[in-house]
């Protein structure tokens, strides 16, 4: 009886974490820029984004996003279709409303970072020569 009450409580506290780390990401954020959209949403112990655009009513899927925990590790793992395979960002710092995540091995960006503050998400691509900064602001109802 006690092993078939383990798994389930493993996955919860998985689960947990994830929501506990990064619930404040949830949900849809608009470019204030260029109208592109950055949505993501909990699957049991991540997160699944996607970054798309919509433009005459048709939609254009720009990248697939996931946070993920590997072993210790959070990464940031970026799926876009000119890369063959998808790009994992190990999480260097995690805050309450802000994490940065690094690959020094990737061509651009080796850094990523997703700030809250003022109900606004700043996410920074950055390398060792430039930064390009994306605004993005919860849709209003």
């Amino acid at each position: 009886m006690k092993l078939l009450i383990l798994p389930p409580l493993i996955f919860l506290i998985c689960s947990c974490q994830a929501q506990d780390q990064f619930d404040w990401l949830n949900g849809q954020w608009v470019n204030q820029k260029n109208g592109s959209i950055e949505e993501w949403v909990l699957h049991s112990d991540e997160l699944i984004g996607k970054a798309y655009g919509v433009e005459n009513g048709d939609t254009t899927i720009y990248e697939t996003l996931t946070i993920t925990k590997k072993e210790d590790d959070w990464f940031y793992v970026a799926d876009v279709s000119h890369n063959s395979e998808p790009t994992h960002f190990k999480m260097t710092l995690i805050e309450p409303g802000h994490f940065i995540c690094k690959n020094p091995d990737h061509d651009f960006p080796k850094q990523i970072e997703y700030i809250l503050k003022d109900e606004r998400l700043t996410v920074t691509i950055s390398d060792d020569q430039k930064a390009i900064n994306f605004e993005f602001k919860r849709p209003s109802d």
